[in-house]
């Protein structure tokens, strides 16, 4: 074998160069830093024992002696703190107070399932114990609803806590995003002081992934970020990445190195999800990690429960780095609840698709821009600022004007019960005849 591992010098360990004048020396920290990572960016294998257990292989693997890859690894090692973007503040909620009609929290319109009800009716009994720390009955539950091993999955408190654990996790020195986009990945990275770029989605192509996005897209992927953050649908356009598309960008991250996270909490409302979701994708791709959710699907925020799928050794140190405790005993007895009814899916496609239309169409008849979105919620312009006359009227929906792209005459509203869609309607048109 080709004695490739001298080439590497690790100048910033404080030992260095302890090798210096050596013909030949194995130091294992020189040979390969990188070996105690989870994930690892190099070409390990990983090999199954008897009892279970993964195992890290890398007899094969040249990353860490290859020359153009010294600067990457020393970013891994140690991140810097330079040049750090400052944090941006989570927000949520729209332009009203706390007792409107609330659009801009968009969580299933069925409101939280029978069974989930039933489940938490009896938790002041179970109060006094403990949660299962593995959350191994619901991880179960979860392996049997989609096929994957329970070792491929990894329950959180939320989708945000497991978009934050990835992170840090994988600790990108630099991530892709799309804009506009949820700005929950965005601080995540600007909290790991991450170099960002972002690609545009543009309104004149109705914010699709078509046209000249998939264009640019490639182009910044070929940069080599270490991350990339898609939404599926995105939030806020609700437009969805065909199926193709989705699978080019996995195939291109795996072959550099680049981690995928595909966060499809909202996939859920879209009719032909299995089709469309990054599940189908982690048997090929190890760089996969795709993140749901129930808060929005069985309309439990409160609640605060999410999953994330991929690789059993990316999930395994991201269980490592999560705070003890971090899933309830009340969150796992509503996932438990929530994935047993089936019924309730079927009947929450149909009401966000009447919900869907009927907003879209009226909205359009007051001469307001509506963009074809798939989820449970809508993006829209306004002809001129009306978040005043809605706040009046006590009527809340989510102002985009803090999101990259938009402006203070673009709203996102959810996709409620047929009365409160009716109100809101009333609400816009009494606000633009008042303009």
């Amino acid at each position: 074998m080709e004695d490739s591992y001298r080439f590497f010098e690790n100048r910033a360990c404080r030992y260095f160069p302890c090798h210096e004048g050596l013909s030949d020396f194995n130091c294992l920290f020189c040979y390969c830093p990188l070996y105690g990572r989870i994930p690892c960016p190099g070409t390990p294998e990983f090999v199954r024992k008897p009892d279970g257990t993964v195992i890290k292989k890398c007899t094969g693997c040249t990353f860490p002696h290859r020359p153009e890859n010294y600067e990457r690894i020393m970013r891994l090692l140690k991140p810097s703190a330079s040049g750090a973007a400052p944090i941006p503040e989570p927000f949520h909620g729209g332009t009203g107070g706390a007792d409107s009609l609330d659009f801009s929290v968009s969580v299933n319109p069925l409101g939280m399932p029978g069974t989930v009800r039933a489940a938490l009716a009896g938790l002041a009994e179970r109060g006094s114990c403990y949660p299962d720390y593995h959350c191994a009955a619901l991880r179960a539950a979860l392996s049997r609803r989609y096929g994957l091993p329970s070792g491929m999955i990894c329950v959180g408190n939320g989708a945000s806590e497991l978009i934050a654990l990835a992170v840090a996790a994988i600790a990108p020195r630099t991530a892709l995003l799309l804009a506009p986009t949820f700005s929950g990945y965005e601080r995540a990275l600007a909290a790991r002081h991450t170099e960002l770029a972002f690609c545009p989605l543009r309104r004149e192509e109705q914010f699709s992934f078509g046209g000249r996005f998939a264009t640019e897209f490639f182009v910044l992927l070929q940069k080599q970020p270490d991350m990339v953050f898609l939404c599926q649908p995105n939030n806020p356009t609700g437009t969805c990445m065909e199926p193709e598309l989705l699978h080019e960008i996995a195939r291109r991250c795996e072959q550099q190195g680049t981690f995928l996270v595909v966060d499809e909490c909202f996939l859920g409302f879209v009719r032909g999800a299995e089709r469309l979701s990054a599940r189908r994708l982690l048997v090929s791709y190890r760089h996969v990690l795709v993140i749901d959710a129930a808060t929005k699907l069985y309309a439990i925020p409160g609640i605060r429960l999410g999953w994330g799928f991929g690789s059993d050794m990316l999930l395994a140190r991201m269980r490592q780095l999560q705070p003890e405790w971090s899933v309830s005993e009340a969150a796992q007895l509503a996932g438990l609840a929530a994935l047993q009814d089936e019924s309730y899916l079927g009947m929450t496609l149909a009401a966000v698709e009447a919900g869907r239309n009927f907003l879209a169409e009226e909205l359009g008849k007051l001469s307001c821009t509506v963009y074809p979105g798939q989820a449970n919620f809508l993006l829209w312009t306004a002809p001129r600022n009306i978040a005043e006359q809605l706040r009046r009227a006590d009527v809340c929906v989510r102002s985009c004007a803090g999101f990259r792209g938009l402006g203070a005459c673009d709203y996102r509203i959810a996709v409620r019960p047929a009365p409160e869609n009716q109100r809101l309607v009333v609400a816009v048109r009494e606000a633009l005849g008042a303009c």
